[in-house]
């Protein structure tokens, strides 16, 4: 039973996670047809939002998920998904790709995020936790890696509308397997009545709000290079359009193996004790991709970056176990703390896109790296507090 909800848990953040990890490929798209005549840092603000939703979403949806209530998120965000994908399909206009790419698929992915996180920590000892959130949390590169694909191939041999459904009518179907499978273990009626919608009680707790600002600086620069390796790889590198796809491919592919093999040391180790180390390389190797001048040290850098950045996203939902172990209210913690992560996407991107028009590339490639290494000193000290 416990293992099947880790495979529920791996397509809700294959629907969720996996078509924001995709937006680079979606972002080219639109520079290069419909919105055209948008700047980058213009277009990049529909993922933004997108992420955002995804993630600010839980601070409700994760009391709601504690008081009982997962069916009808799951039933939720399975609509709100397919209804993103079928009016994307149909609109080219600048508000029509808002309203589906960045409100509906935002929404949508915000009503599974926190369940997909929740029902594992129910399931698993403190032991087993990490492996077991990392391996769900690899359905989000998963989606990285398969989404682009499948709306590449769909575009090339139906077009842009087709290509769309056809993504629609996956995120519905692979949807139907954890609304089928996942179950939770049941709350004491008593809990369920007495708690607020909202834990303030926690902003006066000196850990978790170090640990949220670490998910603020953190979800500030970590996507940059998942926007913005592609525009860079063209416009630095010659490289053509099928090439900055086969980069984002890799970058996913290496956070696919980030979110699960770190999860086994953090067995041995702990998983916040991994998380400040892949936190303090992930960082460097933002700053590395200052020195990626040629095709195989871009291809290096995507692969290498992918992978930690993937730890960087996986391991804080086993850590945040750690530090507090009461799975009865996982969900609304888990969902408050995240909310932070979610400002830091909504004005991550779009500040590197100011920056990059401005400066050049290497000030949005320093930026990153900046707030990645601010993440590593937030969480560094959210352990020794913790200890304290």
């Amino acid at each position: 039973m416990a293992w099947s909800q880790v495979a529920g848990a791996f397509f809700l953040t294959f629907n969720s996670w996996g078509p924001f990890l995709s937006f680079g490929v979606f972002q080219d798209y639109y520079q290069e047809t419909s919105l055209s005549h948008f700047a980058p840092s213009t277009i990049s603000w529909i993922g933004t939002v997108q992420g955002f939703l995804l993630i600010v979403v839980g601070t409700f949806t994760g009391p709601l998920f504690d008081l009982g209530h997962m069916r009808g998120l799951l039933g939720t965000g399975t609509v709100l998904i397919f209804l993103g994908f079928l009016v994307a399909s149909e609109v080219r206009d600048y508000f029509g790709v808002f309203l589906s790419h960045s409100i509906l698929l935002g929404l949508g992915s915000g009503c599974l995020f926190v369940p997909s996180v929740a029902i594992v920590t129910q399931w698993f000892a403190p032991s087993q936790r990490p492996l077991a959130t990392g391996i769900a949390a690899a359905g989000g590169a998963f989606g990285g890696v398969v989404i682009p694909t499948i709306f590449k191939a769909s575009l090339n041999a139906f077009g842009a509308g087709w290509a769309y459904k056809i993504l629609g009518f996956i995120a519905l179907a692979t949807l139907a397997i954890p609304c089928f499978l996942l179950q939770t273990r049941s709350v004491p009626k008593r809990n369920r009545t007495r708690r607020a919608l909202l834990d303030l009680s926690a902003f006066s707790d000196l850990t978790f709000m170090f640990f949220s600002l670490a998910l603020f600086f953190s979800f500030t620069g970590l996507y940059i290079p998942f926007y913005y390796v592609a525009p860079y790889a063209k416009s630095n590198l010659g490289v053509t359009t099928s090439l900055t796809f086969g980069i984002l491919s890799a970058m996913n592919t290496g956070a696919l193996f980030g979110r699960t093999l770190p999860s086994l040391a953090a067995k041995y180790f702990g998983s916040i004790n991994i998380l400040i180390f892949v936190t303090l390389t992930c960082s460097i190797v933002h700053f590395c991709w200052i020195m990626a001048h040629t095709l195989t040290g871009i291809l290096t850098f995507g692969i290498s970056y992918g992978f930690f950045a993937g730890a960087v996203v996986s391991l804080p939902m086993s850590a945040f176990t750690e530090l507090w172990p009461d799975v009865n209210q996982a969900g609304r913690r888990f969902g408050l703390s995240y909310s932070f992560s979610g400002f830091g996407i909504l004005v991550g991107s779009p500040i590197a896109g100011i920056l990059m028009s401005r400066f050049g590339y290497q000030a949005l490639q320093i930026f990153g790296g900046v707030f990645i290494m601010l993440e590593f000193l937030s969480i560094s000290a959210a352990s020794s507090v913790s200890v304290e």
